[in-house]
């Protein structure tokens, strides 16, 4: 997928959809991007892996049609060289999401196959 973000799109426990603009990566034919725990998104998907993404503006803005997916938080042990891949593509992403800042909300790297 081209570009720097993605419009992702979760679904509430009601079934109302949220879109929400992201950094992503992409490895392996699968996306990746991190968020914190608390976000609504991270909730969303605990509760309902299925989502929607597509190119979009860093509005949010989709560029393209939505394609399908499914979403699942990566263990530490994965998502360690998925770290690489955002620092290589996202020159502030170090800053913005450092592992080991006391005190912050742990950030959680989400993996999205596309179906």
């Amino acid at each position: 997928m081209e570009g720097k973000y993605i419009s992702l799109v979760t679904y509430k426990k009601n079934g109302d959809s949220r879109a929400t603009p992201v950094w992503f990566v992409e490895d392996a034919e699968k996306l990746y991007f991190v968020t914190t725990q608390g976000r609504y998104k991270f909730k969303r998907i605990k509760n309902n892996p299925n989502v929607k993404v597509a190119p979009a503006s860093m509005r949010g803005k989709p560029k393209t049609e939505y394609l399908d997916g499914t979403a699942r938080v990566l263990s530490e042990d994965e998502f360690i060289p998925i770290i690489a891949l955002f620092k290589k593509k996202y020159r502030t992403f170090s800053l913005m999401f450092k592992t080991d800042r006391e005190g912050e909300k742990k950030p959680f790297f989400i993996e999205i196959t596309l179906k």
